[in-house]
């Protein structure tokens, strides 16, 4: 099974984006971030590319599909070392 999932989440406002297919273009609900391309290829787009957040796998992106929007940006600034208490 490939474990590569197409999916983010804006640091804006907590949106979990998957793109499941080519030319899927999904955007999150503020509009600062966007993917496309399914698990053909990864295109990202951003107004700030900081507000981007990876999900590197489909374990993560179940659990965090589970989570509240503020959640999961705490949690995936907890993840990735940013210093932000949790």
């Amino acid at each position: 099974m490939n474990s590569f999932i197409n999916a983010a989440v804006c640091k804006n406002c907590g949106d979990l984006i998957r793109s499941c297919h080519v030319h899927d273009f999904k955007m999150c609900k503020c509009g600062s971030i966007h993917i496309d391309g399914g698990n053909e290829y990864c295109k990202r787009g951003a107004t700030d590319i900081m507000n981007i957040l990876d999900v590197p796998d489909h374990k993560t992106y179940e659990w965090l599909y589970l989570m509240a929007p503020t959640d999961r940006i705490d949690f995936m600034l907890y993840r990735i070392g940013t210093g932000r208490d949790v």
